[in-house]
């Protein structure tokens, strides 16, 4: 009689309760949401501390709003952990590339639940990376007075004076009698670290745009790496193979087993002209393409160049002309109005050949989506040199087509067949994910790069 009552108060109970006592992993999960900041998230969002009041509370009516509140929590801490609050920002090409929210009910049950709960994150490795440089960052920089350095002349070894003392104050460079007002070489390593932390070159001196740095305060650092948090929240967690473009690193990672197996550097769109973020899957290559011409380069590049210089440099550049990029009828250079097309009253298709100089180089990889967005070769490999890399109409050109071409398929497929145009089908359609990223933590550091898009600003934030 007494065990058929316990089945039954404990049939009561439900997930988060057993004979009127919280189970074990229900305090497991209030400490999980306690520490939801560790993630760039908010407590409060979780109601933590009317869960908690409910969970000290003995009486049959606290269990029940605490039970309520806990799988409230539950379902939107489980989202928060895989779906991006800027998911609006990232075009789908493919849906099921689409983060979900995690089903609370299957979470819910029993002791694995906290395993599984973190299981929605460890394995996205650049996501646990830029949470560990979250931390560091609030041990480091967060901790120090957030008090305003003001404007002037640069300072530098050997300066003295007011201005000094308050950088030392803000730096937490220690200050006795004898080099409060001084800049000396303890507050010259320290200025050194802050600039290289906070994306400024290497130079020993506070000028203007490091007192602007300084100024804005640990708050709006702490911003941005909990925005750069959540672009990566929703980076697949299955172990799959995936390629992630980072277009302000303007740099391609080669993931697999959540691990970075390669990376190489790329050409992203320039101002105006941004690569957009997207997530869709590669499902071929295209060995020796043509390359169409898109019609606002055609207008605005190439109609004037023939006006300038006469059609011949069609000829030069290897470019053919066709009424549309489906036919394959040629259009004499000369029977087209070429003042029409640069001033946009005609249209004329413009496509290069394959070949040495194409600007597709030798493969484009095919991700098929309405944008006309795909990762493919160049010819001109002194760009990769360059460290501002946005140079592109908004295709990504890659570094080392071959070997990312290895990579994808497993063998080699740029083998010297000069048939152009030809397609290689993916036994396995791999995804990628272009996204934006301005902070990381490498080297122990956490490292930003500019915002040149904006996307940091305060209004942008998760905060």
């Amino acid at each position: 009689m007494a065990a058929s009552a316990a089945q039954s108060a404990d049939a009561q109970d439900g997930p988060w309760f057993a004979g009127g006592e919280p189970r074990p992993h229900t305090r497991q999960f209030v400490d999980l949401l306690r520490g939801a900041g560790e993630h760039g998230l908010d407590p409060a969002d979780y109601r933590v501390s009317e869960i908690e009041r409910a969970l000290a509370g003995g009486t049959t009516a606290n269990r029940d709003a605490a039970s309520k509140l806990l799988s409230g929590a539950l379902s939107a801490y489980a989202r928060d952990l895989r779906v991006p609050r800027s998911m609006s920002d990232i075009v789908y090409i493919d849906p099921e590339l689409r983060p979900a929210a995690p089903d609370a009910d299957r979470l819910g049950a029993g002791q694995s639940l906290i395993a599984q709960l973190r299981s929605l994150h460890a394995s996205n490795r650049l996501y646990e990376d830029l949470r560990a440089g979250l931390a560091h960052y609030r041990r480091t920089w967060s901790r120090l007075p957030q008090i305003p350095v003001a404007d002037g002349p640069a300072l530098a070894m050997g300066s003295r004076g007011e201005r000094v003392a308050v950088l030392r104050q803000r730096l937490g460079v220690v200050a006795t009698a004898m080099n409060e007002g001084r800049y000396d070489a303890a507050l010259r390593d320290a200025v050194l670290k802050f600039r290289a932390e906070h994306g400024l070159p290497a130079r020993p001196v506070v000028d203007g745009e490091m007192i602007a740095a300084l100024n804005r305060g640990a708050a709006h650092y702490e911003g941005v790496i909990i925005a750069n948090l959540d672009r990566l929240r929703g980076l697949p967690v299955d172990g799959g193979r995936y390629v992630l473009v980072d277009t302000a690193g303007a740099k391609a990672r080669l993931i697999e087993g959540g691990q970075e197996a390669d990376s190489m550097r790329v050409v992203v769109g320039k101002a105006g002209m941004e690569t957009p973020w997207l997530a869709g899957f590669i499902r071929y290559a295209i060995v020796n393409p043509y390359w169409n011409v898109p019609p606002d380069l055609v207008r605005n590049s190439i109609a004037p160049a023939v006006l300038r210089q006469g059609t011949g440099i069609l000829k030069q550049r290897n470019f053919v002309l066709s009424p549309d990029w489906q036919s394959q009828a040629r259009v004499d250079p000369g029977d087209v109005d070429w003042q029409a097309v640069a001033e946009g009253r005609a249209n004329i298709w413009v496509r290069q050949l394959p070949g040495g100089r194409n600007m597709m180089g030798d493969v484009k990889f095919m991700l098929p989506n309405d944008l006309g967005i795909y990762l493919h070769d160049t010819p001109d490999k002194t760009l990769f040199q360059r460290s501002d890399r946005r140079l592109s109409s908004g295709c990504v050109r890659v570094e080392d087509a071959a070997r990312l071409a290895q990579w994808l398929f497993g063998r080699p497929i740029l083998v010297g067949d000069t048939a152009p145009d030809k397609r290689v089908d993916l036994p396995q359609p791999v995804p990628v994910f272009i996204t934006y990223l301005t902070a990381s933590f490498e080297d122990g550091r956490v490292q930003f790069l500019p915002d040149v898009e904006k996307r940091d600003s305060p209004a942008q934030q998760i905060t």
